[in-house]
């Protein structure tokens, strides 16, 4: 059992409604619940998850078999109306003890509120609940600790597993540790994007791109690199980093959609470069030795599937973050974003 929150929302569209028909397609799927705050039909909801998957070469018969598991439920996240209702339905499809997938492709604090929900309906104590959470959970470290100290409260922390779909990407996955070769000499990670924000402005305006991109994504590629041995992680010199916004940026001019960071572990020098709006589409990791021989190019492709790891029946913990790691993550990120406060935005 599956339930979707925010089921309109963007992301759904281009990773969760494709991951799911994978997983229809390879294990077969028993129900999925969209809940949002949009009206739909019936049909409306059908035909937005058909037109996420229209690219997908399937069968039009085998679509609309998948389209046919998932009801949608509209209603207030803040509302206890929603959770009873949820609980309810719940009871009368499933047994006692089964497990529930509950994907929140929503904003952090919108994510609270749909817990709290689900607590003050008693439904944790009927099923066993299994909260996906997209990063990054709260705004810098001590938020990310309020939101954790409330979620022990409920007795939910076993519950949770937080989001960050590179962990899923085979290429992630397969990085070796670094740390031990002795002969690396630079790692350049590059993650351009030719597009905007766009309608993203409202979340992006309030986090910028460090803590979109470099608190997620990137420290998870670090870390993968050095075995997690964070303790040599540092910044370089201030004078070495850059921030820009694209000039068409209609946000506040204090956030940043572009920035270029070189840290250092031990004396391997990291060089991150990530913006929107650039010249191409590039995600890569390029290994740079110190012999001279050839670079090593390891690019990160997207596809439609990434979070299929995540609805996939059993499981792998390993694929998601530990609250060690969130820790760590927001530490450096706080850190960083504290030592670049007086670099200067540059347009672009």
């Amino acid at each position: 059992m599956i339930i979707l929150f925010g089921a309109s929302g963007d992301i759904h569209k281009k990773k969760v409604y494709p991951s799911l028909l994978n997983k229809f397609m390879n294990e077969g799927l028993f129900r999925v619940f969209g809940v949002g705050r949009t009206k739909f039909t019936k049909e409306e909801y059908k035909n937005l998850i058909l037109k996420s998957i229209e690219d997908c070469f399937i069968l039009d018969k085998v679509k609309e078999e998948f389209v046919n598991k998932f009801t949608y439920i509209k209603g207030d996240y803040g509302d206890d109306k929603l959770y009873r209702e949820l609980r309810y339905i719940l009871s009368s499809i499933i047994d006692e003890g089964k497990e529930i997938r509950i994907y929140c492709g929503v904003p952090c604090e919108i994510m609270m509120k749909i817990m709290r929900g689900f607590v003050r309906a008693g439904i944790q104590d009927l099923f066993k609940l299994i909260f996906l959470i997209e990063k990054p959970l709260g705004n810098n470290y001590k938020e990310y600790n309020k939101y954790y100290r409330e979620i022990y409260k409920y007795k939910l922390i076993e519950n949770i597993r937080l989001i960050d779909h590179y962990l899923g990407k085979d290429v992630i996955k397969d990085l070796k540790d670094i740390t031990c070769e002795g002969n690396i000499e630079r790692i350049d990670i590059n993650i351009h994007e030719k597009e905007g924000v766009n309608h993203r402005i409202g979340y992006f305006d309030n986090v910028g791109l460090i803590k979109d991109m470099f608190q997620g994504h990137i420290m998870c590629i670090i870390m993968k690199l050095i075995g997690n041995n964070y303790k040599y992680l540092r910044l370089g010199e201030t004078i070495k980093q850059e921030l820009g916004q694209y000039y068409e940026y209609n946000g506040k001019n204090t956030t940043e959609t572009y920035f270029n960071l070189v840290l250092y572990w031990r004396n391997i020098e990291i060089n991150v470069n990530c913006g929107k709006k650039l010249q191409d589409n590039k995600k890569e990791i390029i290994l740079n030795y110190k012999d001279f021989s050839d670079s090593k190019i390891i690019n990160i492709t997207s596809s439609p599937f990434d979070y299929e790891y995540m609805f996939k029946d059993k499981l792998d913990n390993s694929l998601f973050c530990l609250d060690y790691d969130n820790r760590v993550y927001w530490n450096k990120t706080d850190n960083i974003l504290d030592k670049m406060k007086n670099v200067l935005i540059e347009k672009y």
